[in-house]
């Protein structure tokens, strides 16, 4: 709070997100010390285990990336107006000068 009482939500975002900083390098440090040095045949195992997570993960990711290359598109009903470099208003497909694509 200001001087006068005020709420000054500004700063107190900076404070919530030093205390999530903290709490997370707390977890980090916690799961540090909770660590076990294992045989390399243990660790060879539990790495085989997530990496077969990791690809399942990969898999799924592209599934949804298809059906979202799949989704339906949608025609676009109103006329949007832009306005050049040189201050003239112009519809969208002036803006391609032209051409059939605009590469950003």
């Amino acid at each position: 709070r200001s001087p006068n009482g005020e709420h000054q939500p500004h700063h107190d975002h900076h404070r919530n997100a030093s205390k999530h900083h903290q709490e997370k390098k707390r977890m980090v440090h916690e799961q540090l010390l909770e660590r076990r040095v294992v045989s390399k045949e243990e660790w060879v195992a539990a790495r085989e285990e997530l990496l077969q997570k990791e690809k399942a993960l990969t898999r799924e990711r592209e599934r949804v990336t298809r059906a979202r290359l799949k989704l339906p598109w949608r025609a676009v009903a109103q006329d949007y107006v832009f306005q050049t470099p040189d201050g003239q208003n112009v519809p969208f497909a002036d803006l391609f000068e032209g051409r059939s694509q605009l590469i950003v």
